[in-house]
């Protein structure tokens, strides 16, 4: 496996709506854990990565509990709710897209965000493929990273489950997401094939990611090229979050289902009939601590030492991401023959 270590990057920038309403975020997420809590759940009685049936604790989430598979160490929520309960709990509770801590920021920020949150992913896709052809991206958000692959003469695809993220990727982008998961996609038409496929944070909301992963390898050219991100339970916000469950707002979400280490990752692609790579580590883990210190005591985040934190971001962050404890990861994979 090669790697690639870190990234730069100014929290103040790309995170300025969740520094000055962190307090609200927590609010936020504490009102859909409930929500959470009052719909019907399943015990989940194996890994859903191995089938392992063995596992341990990892961290209570506002009532919500984590554990982590002996075997493959792959964390996962104990309890989920099945397909049809959780559809309600989206249309329940899904307001302009939102029910998540996501925010649509100021243009200035959204500008950052593309030149350097994902343009660095998508010239680290074009510098392994080169040549525009076909890309799907699946979980496209807000298009960002169709709207680059485009404008460099991709012929794009993205699948959205969220109304919200798509209306804003026609607005913004002129891009029309198709309101479907990648089954149901697969399904109206099996002969569709392309040189890239994009999931990023994906596969760590679904209930079956190696069966997903299946569909995917099916789509995939025979030359293709498959690029995965998910968040890292191995890292250092992760850390965080076992010591501090009740300030993080990063990890863990309601939804989620899964937190996928390096090796549960590269295992779920193997077996669904990829070869794994390459891995990107890079993170905001030590905006995760300051948003943890912000959230605990809220003089910080306006007090010298969380000013002397944000302007030193890189530095710090450049020592989690060196020893792969960052809170994300990018595994770029071929499929087999």
């Amino acid at each position: 496996m090669e790697y690639l270590l870190g990234k730069e990057m100014r929290p103040d920038k790309v995170k300025k709506g969740l520094i000055g309403n962190c307090e609200k975020e927590v609010a936020s997420f504490e009102l859909n854990s409930q929500r959470f809590r009052e719909i019907k759940l399943v015990n989940t009685k194996e890994c859903p990565i191995c089938k392992y049936k063995k596992f341990e604790s990892f961290a209570k989430v506002r009532d919500l509990s984590w554990v982590v598979c002996l075997n493959c160490t792959h964390h996962f929520a104990l309890k989920y709710p099945d397909a049809e309960n959780l559809k309600l709990f989206y249309e329940q509770n899904s307001k302009d897209g939102k029910l998540e801590p996501y925010r649509i920021e100021d243009d200035d920020t959204l500008k950052y965000r593309l030149e350097n949150v994902d343009k660095p992913k998508y010239e680290s896709i074009t510098k392994i493929k080169g040549r525009a052809s076909s890309w799907l991206d699946i979980g496209a958000g807000l298009g960002n990273m169709l709207h680059l692959a485009k404008n460099d003469g991709w012929d794009v695809c993205g699948l959205e489950l969220s109304q919200f993220q798509a209306d804003y990727a026609k607005e913004k982008y002129n891009i029309d997401l198709i309101q479907k998961d990648v089954i149901p996609f697969y399904n109206e038409d099996a002969t569709k094939t392309f040189d890239v496929i994009t999931a990023m944070g994906y596969l760590d909301l679904i209930e079956d990611p190696i069966h997903s992963l299946s569909i995917i390898r099916k789509m995939i050219k025979k030359d293709g090229l498959l690029v995965v991100s998910t968040p890292n339970a191995n890292s250092f916000s992760a850390k965080l979050l076992q010591l501090w469950p009740e300030s993080t707002i990063r990890l863990c979400t309601p939804v989620d289902r899964s937190l996928f280490t390096e090796k549960s990752l590269t295992y779920a692609l193997r077996e669904a009939g990829f070869e794994p790579f390459k891995c990107w580590y890079f993170g905001l883990d030590y905006f995760d601590l300051f948003l943890h210190l912000s959230i605990k005591n809220t003089e910080f985040k306006n007090s010298e030492a969380g000013r002397i934190l944000l302007e030193s971001f890189n530095e710090f962050q450049a020592v989690i991401d060196k020893n792969k404890l960052s809170d994300g990861m990018i595994i770029y994979s071929r499929a087999n023959a």
